[in-house]
Parts: structure tokens; C-alpha cells; sequence
């Protein structure tokens, strides 16, 4: 059907294409200006070689110079938006026994696997934040528990641009935060390593709000298909 991906095993015997789509990751180009230009006329040569000789003919979408100038725009919002959003806590002294941070965070929903890390679900399909451990290993397995291991802090994280709710995702996280150092102890770290307190919370919450605003505003917001292609 047009507008549909389709695997080759979903088509009948009898079924016939009238039209094929060929596509390359503009992001994956490592070059610009009249060297992407170049590359890309050569991606369109080769296709064109390869429909030719079936018969077929190649119509690009758009000429090489607009899509080198449309591969360096997406590349930039690549690097920028590409962000984790993490929250640590870092013990304070001894490691954090394994089996503690296993009823802590089955206490709170979490749930193993994927990984062998935790994940919080919350009524979703896929994972809207994880819990890995810092240092080494990132891994939580089972039998470190119940050899009695520890970790030596957790570091609980999501991917901005693929998060279907990045600022209820956020929330929730900070609630989770909250209650490990209850229950294990700790200091609430952020990703640069310094104090994560309530005003720095406050204060990443709303860069995070303006990140989710600007992603919006070019096109590409949090989990809509274009993010997802181009993250």
C-alpha cells in the first residue's frame, strides 16, 4: 500500500510493485558543502546504474544540493538534541549492596531485564526511563546480589528525543531519586557529577522544558516519526 513499509515476506506470490523507494541516512554523511554535493550525485548515479538495468527509472526527491544543505541542518540538530537526561546518586562510602537496590527498585515498580538493567514502564510498551549502575559493572545480575555485591552508585536515565512524555518522564524520575536515597542512602548527583539539590532540579526541569519547545519548533519534537528517524 502507498505510504507503507512493508517486509518482502508480507507480499502475496502474485503481487506486483509499480514503484520502489531507495533511501540513505543524510546524517551518516561525513562530508559538506561541494564534497557531500558529490556524494550524494554518486549515491543517485549508482541507483540509477542498478534501476537501469531492470528497466526502471530513479526520479530523486530532491537534487543533491538541496539535500547536502537539508543533511548539514539535520546533522546539527542531531548533535544538539541528542541528550540523555540523567540523574545519579553516589554513595557515600560503602557501595550500595546489590540486594538492597534490587528491593528498592522492585519497591517503586521497576522491573529487570532488558540489559540486565532496570526499567520503568508506567503503562507504556517500551521503557520511559532506565536504572544502570555506575562504575563497573553498568549491569545488574542476579548473581552478584546474591553473592552480596554492590554497586558503586546508580545512574537513572532517558533519551530525550524518543521519550513519548520527557517532562512527566523527568517528574517521575525525581520521585524515584528521591525514594532510593531514602531507602539506600546517598547524594543525588547530576550527569557533571555535582550537587543535584531542589533548586538545581527546578533549574534542569526548565532547560529540559525549553529543549522539548525548541525541538518542536524545528520540527523534530520528542518521539514524533521524524525524531525517531533522525535519532
Amino acid at each position: 500500500r502507498e505510504g507503507q513499509w512493508r517486509s518482502l515476506n508480507e507480499f502475496p506470490d502474485d503481487a506486483s510493485l509499480v514503484a520502489l523507494t531507495m533511501t540513505w541516512e543524510l546524517t551518516g554523511i561525513f562530508t559538506e558543502g561541494v564534497e557531500a554535493i558529490a556524494e550524494l550525485s554518486g549515491y543517485i548515479l549508482r541507483a540509477r546504474a542498478l534501476a537501469n538495468s531492470v528497466g526502471w527509472n530513479v526520479i530523486p526527491r530532491e537534487t543533491p544540493v538541496a539535500a547536502s544543505t537539508r543533511a548539514a541542518r539535520l546533522t546539527v540538530l542531531k548533535v544538539r538534541f541528542a541528550q540523555s537526561i540523567e540523574m545519579r546518586l553516589s554513595p557515600q562510602g560503602r557501595a550500595f549492596p546489590d540486594r538492597s537496590i534490587w528491593r528498592a527498585l522492585y519497591g517503586i515498580g521497576l522491573v529487570w531485564g532488558s540489559g540486565d538493567l532496570f526499567h520503568w514502564f508506567g503503562g507504556a510498551d517500551v521503557p520511559l526511563f532506565s536504572v544502570s549502575g555506575l562504575g563497573h559493572p553498568t549491569r545488574f545480575l542476579p548473581e552478584r546480589a546474591a553473592e552480596g555485591e554492590g554497586s558503586t552508585g546508580l545512574s537513572l536515565a532517558f533519551e530525550l528525543p524518543v521519550s513519548p512524555s520527557p517532562l512527566e518522564v523527568y517528574d517521575r524520575m525525581s520521585v524515584a531519586l528521591s525514594y532510593l536515597r531514602q531507602k539506600l542512602g546517598g547524594q543525588p548527583l547530576a550527569s557533571d557529577g555535582s550537587e543535584l539539590d531542589a533548586n538545581r532540579l527546578f533549574d534542569d526541569r526548565d532547560t529540559l522544558s525549553d529543549a522539548i519547545q525548541e525541538m518542536a519548533r524545528v520540527g523534530i519534537a520528542p518521539n514524533s516519526p521524524d525524531a525517531r528517524r533522525l535519532f
